[in-house]
């Protein structure tokens, strides 16, 4: 298992010092980038990789955030973002990256449970699975409350419906959580890497507790060791997976966001002390337990 960082914003290809500086400065191996709609430059892509490979960093990921489109009302918009997914992943091809993470990230608030948008997700994934057979490249669907694929059973469901041995998981346990998984991290880590075990390809660290403050449940986002996540057993069954699997510290908190226009409340901290602090506590687990990172 090695480890990753995603900062969200700032890591451009075609501008890579900030971000390799960055990056080596936190002593973190790989680094997450995220797609612009339709893809990058060739040479923007080729001046990132690069810069990447003479500092000994990886692209963990490249993050596709535009996949809500395959689902779209419009025939036309679907074959859009199909066509640039499609580019995408290209990119990160080009990029050495080590695998193509797909986010849901809808402005349009709605009901994307519904039959018709199952229909539509599977037959455009079917299409983008396809072309990552043959770039030889793995799609990892990144867990989150907010779209198709919001529990270990859809994601399950989303690998078996579309059939391609492409179709991984990129696993956020934080990102599905309701009340019940919050007061027993443990039993809820434990039925996810049951079932989704041999499809995770890496996972997103952060931590997990309950905004008391509200008669209606809040689940907040925090720092790693700061929460109710069980990392003992995350950090272990992450072991067990196998594999060159990678586990990203990603945003460490709801309000903030690492500073990028996600969050409705935007409060600038300094991330990078929180990235480190992560960092530290992660490798305290693992070195209690016996995990080691490459």
């Amino acid at each position: 298992m090695r480890l990753s960082v995603a900062f969200w914003h700032g890591v451009e290809p075609g501008d890579p010092e900030p971000a390799v500086k960055r990056t080596l400065k936190l002593g973190i191996g790989g680094l997450v980038l995220v797609a612009p709609g339709g893809g990058w430059p060739a040479e923007d892509i080729e001046r990132g990789r690069q810069a990447f490979a003479a500092n000994g960093l990886f692209v963990s990921e490249v993050a596709i955030r535009e996949y809500h489109l395959l689902v779209h009302d419009d025939e036309a918009v679907r074959r859009k973002g199909i066509a640039s997914v499609l580019k995408q992943i290209v990119d990160a091809c080009a990029l050495d990256a080590r695998g193509v993470t797909v986010h849901w990230f809808a402005d349009e608030m709605r009901n994307w449970w519904t039959d018709e948008i199952w229909t539509r997700l599977v037959a455009g994934t079917a299409e983008v699975a396809a072309a990552a057979e043959e770039l030889e490249i793995n799609l990892g669907f990144h867990s989150f409350n907010l779209g198709p694929w919001d529990s270990p059973e859809q994601h399950r469901r989303l690998i078996d419906d579309v059939a391609s041995p492409r179709m991984k998981v990129l696993f956020d346990p934080v990102n599905m959580m309701g009340y019940r998984h919050v007061l027993d991290t443990t039993g809820f880590l434990d039925h996810c890497f049951d079932l989704l075990g041999a499809d995770i390809i890496g996972a997103h660290a952060k931590d997990v507790d309950i905004d008391r403050s509200h008669w209606v449940i809040k689940i907040d986002e925090i720092p790693p060791g700061t929460g109710t996540l069980d990392y003992e057993t995350f950090l272990r069954r992450m072991d067990q997976v196998g594999g060159d699997t990678v586990l990203t510290i990603e945003h460490l908190r709801d309000v903030g966001v690492s500073g990028s226009v996600a969050s409705p409340n935007l409060v600038y901290y300094n991330t990078d002390v929180e990235i480190l602090q992560a960092k530290q506590y992660i490798e305290e687990v693992a070195g209690r337990i016996g995990v080691e990172f490459d």
